[in-house]
């Protein structure tokens, strides 16, 4: 298994990074099989995985929202799901 993140706040050469790859947010959502969400709600943060966010995963990918429900918009998750662009959400 490959295990590959995105953390735009940790520097790419921090200790934390070894063994895992890198990616941009884009290229994670569009690449990877299983999404784990883990991040504090923040403005910043507030519906981040919205429906730009669905439109890039793979319609089998399944995703894990670990962090807050106001990470995630509520609606575009179902609207994927319901869709057939997303394999399943937790």
């Amino acid at each position: 298994m490959t295990v590959a993140a995105y953390d735009p706040y940790v520097p790419a050469d921090a200790p934390v990074w070894k063994g895992i790859e890198k990616l941009e947010l884009d290229a994670l959502l569009a690449t990877s099989d299983v999404i784990s969400i883990h991040l504090p709600l923040t403005p910043e943060t507030r519906g981040v995985i919205g429906e730009a966010a669905f439109a890039k995963m793979k319609s089998d990918a399944i995703l894990i929202n670990a962090a807050r429900g106001g990470v995630m918009d509520e609606a575009a998750l179902v609207a994927a799901l319901k869709g057939g662009r997303l394999g399943g959400a937790a």
